[in-house]
C-alpha cells in the first residue's frame, strides 16, 4: 500500500492556543480516540484539530452538543479569526450528533460526496461522543464506530478523532471505545 500523506497537529498550552514546538503527525485514513476528563480538555484537543484541517484546506465536521461545540468553537476563533468564513463557505460543519447511528453515516457520506465533487480533496471529522452516549446503547455505539471505519474512514480521505469523556462512561465502555479504533482492531 502506497504511504499515505501525513498532516502535523499543533499542541497548545493549557488554557491557550499557540505555536508550539511539540507537532503530532495523522495519516488520512486515521480513526483515532481520545480521552478527556474537563471540558477544557476536550477544547484543548479539539481547537488545534479543527483548526489544522482548516488551515491545510480539508473540509472539517465538529459534531457534539450545543454547549460543547460553543465551547469549541469559542477556543477557535481565540487562535482562527476565520471561522465565520470558513463555516459560511460550507468548510466547516457544525452538528449535532444525530439519533441514529444511520443518520449519523448518511449526513456524512451525503456532506463528503457534495464536497467531494465540489473538488475537496481532504476531510476531518471530530465527534464529541457524549452525545452519542445519550442517544445510543453501548453495544449500538461499538457498532456504529466501526460503521464510521468502515463507510467513512475507508472510504474516504479523512480523519476521523472520537472524544470520550471519561466522566461519561464507564471503564468498560472505554475500553470498548478504545479497540474500535485504528491499529487497536
Amino acid at each position: 500500500m502506497a504511504e499515505l500523506p501525513r498532516s502535523t497537529l499543533s499542541i497548545p498550552t493549557v488554557g491557550a492556543l499557540r505555536e508550539p514546538d511539540d507537532v503530532i503527525s495523522f495519516a488520512t485514513g486515521e480513526h483515532l480516540c481520545a480521552l478527556y476528563g474537563s471540558d477544557s480538555g476536550r477544547d484543548w484537543l479539539a481547537a488545534p484539530f479543527l483548526i489544522q484541517g482548516l488551515r491545510e484546506g480539508s473540509t472539517v465536521f465538529l459534531v457534539g452538543q450545543g454547549d460543547a461545540t460553543s465551547a469549541i468553537l469559542e477556543q477557535v476563533t481565540r487562535s482562527y479569526p476565520d471561522l465565520q468564513r470558513d463555516i459560511d463557505a460550507s468548510r466547516l460543519y457544525v452538528t449535532e450528533n444525530h439519533p441514529t447511528a444511520r443518520e449519523q453515516i448518511d449526513y456524512f457520506k451525503s456532506r463528503i460526496a457534495s464536497a467531494t465533487q465540489s473538488g475537496v480533496k481532504s476531510f476531518r471529522v471530530f465527534g464529541d461522543m457524549v452525545g452519542f452516549r445519550k442517544t445510543m446503547a453501548p453495544d449500538v455505539l461499538v457498532a456504529f464506530e466501526e460503521q464510521v471505519d468502515a463507510m467513512i474512514v475507508r472510504q474516504h480521505p479523512v480523519i476521523v478523532m472520537c472524544a470520550y469523556d471519561v466522566r461519561a462512561f464507564s471503564g468498560v465502555e472505554i475500553i470498548s471505545a478504545l479497540k474500535g479504533h485504528g491499529s487497536n482492531k
